[in-house]
């Protein structure tokens, strides 16, 4: 409790000394915060945020909820089960590595903040993006899509936005192409695509399963090594990977499984499975 008002009124102090001019002091920011929503337990909301850093200082703690310019808190909706009195759950917020979460009010006032700090190992550096954060609210609040959020940098100063909402990414993986290569080989093109409403990082494909369904003998991949890389999908975004497969000539129908993973906004690690199947014509 008692840390939570020194926040509160440091950052209220910090305000005023450094921002004078409120028109210079609602100056675009260089950081990017993006929020999402997604479904959580019990039917609950859970709100993902992610950082991008275009500042010249590290940052070293975000909140959700807080108007910096104009002083005020604006999360009326509480994550579910914190108290005054007993704090937040640990299975109320997610943090990235090195990240506390916490809540930041005052007995006053019924507005609070979703306050992340670390303890100067994982700060976000300049140029740097970093999800993993957040809360699991005790209902649905607008407040925590579109609302405002805060950031204090290494060297005490602080910048202030409004959240940008952005839905989830989609991958889902077709088969483009297959054109006979060989006495038993194949030339396959999958079609990796976001169909979603979020940007997806770092897609990548980490297995890939040949089944025989109709036949006999298995298919193998001859190429490319596992894992494969997709990269950065915007929504809409697609990229071709071709395959090489050897199919023996007893093999009349096959399946193929691709498992992966990708970096949502908020979440480190997302995963995704999409499956085909391929009549070989020997």
């Amino acid at each position: 409790m008692k840390r939570f008002l020194m926040t509160m009124l440091a950052l209220a102090s910090l305000q005023w000394a450094l921002l004078p001019c409120p028109a210079l002091a609602q100056a675009t920011s260089p950081v990017l915060v993006t929020a999402t929503q997604e479904t959580g337990p019990n039917g609950l909301p859970l709100y993902r945020y992610r950082i991008r850093n275009g500042a010249q200082r590290p940052i070293v703690a975000f909140m959700v909820g807080s108007d910096y310019f104009h002083g005020t808190s604006e999360l009326n909706v509480y994550p579910l089960g914190w108290t005054l009195e007993n704090g937040l759950p640990a299975t109320s917020a997610t943090s990235p590595a090195g990240w506390n979460a916490g809540v930041i009010t005052t007995e006053e006032n019924p507005y609070v903040e979703v306050e992340w700090r670390n303890a100067g190992t994982a700060d976000i550096a300049p140029g740097m993006e970093l999800g993993g954060f957040g809360v699991l609210a005790a209902a649905s609040s607008s407040a925590y899509l579109t609302g405002h959020w805060t950031v204090v940098f290494d060297d005490g100063t602080a910048g202030s936005g409004t959240l940008v909402s952005e839905g989830n990414p989609r991958i889902v993986v077709t088969l483009a192409q297959g054109v006979a290569a060989g006495a038993s080989r194949w030339a396959l093109t999958l079609k990796v695509q976001n169909s979603g409403a979020g940007d997806a990082h770092g897609v990548n494909i980490g297995q890939l399963l040949l089944r025989t369904l109709v036949g006999s003998g298995g298919a193998t991949l001859v190429s490319p090594a596992l894992p494969i890389t997709v990269g950065d999908l915007a929504p809409g975004a697609s990229v071709d990977i071709p395959l090489v497969v050897d199919v023996p000539a007893s093999v009349k129908k096959l399946s193929l499984t691709e498992s992966g993973k990708l970096v949502t906004t908020g979440a480190p690690s997302a995963a995704f499975s999409s499956a085909q199947v391929f009549y070989p014509k020997h």
